[in-house]
């Protein structure tokens, strides 16, 4: 059984790949300042901060005032502090 998708007329072998096609294809976040696509806007956002330069991050040990723009990027500078 084949189904089509009513945005672009791809088809999909199942429902359920035309699910999986929706949400790659046509629910993308684009970078308001490259155009890359995202497939969660969580991700778009930590993109967009490589071009605003903008680190929401802070180290909260003592008398560290380092600042990062990802998540992942602070956990990793606080593991000098233990």
């Amino acid at each position: 059984m084949s189904v089509s998708c009513e945005k672009c007329n791809s088809k999909a072998g199942s429902r359920r790949v035309l699910t999986v096609h929706n949400l790659n294809v046509h629910r993308q976040t684009l970078c308001k300042y490259c155009g890359l696509k995202f497939n969660n806007k969580y991700a778009c956002a930590q993109h967009e901060r490589s071009h605003t330069g903008r680190k929401p991050n802070a180290c909260q040990a003592p008398g560290c005032s380092k600042t990062f723009a990802q998540d992942l990027q602070l956990q990793l500078h606080s593991k000098v502090h233990f």
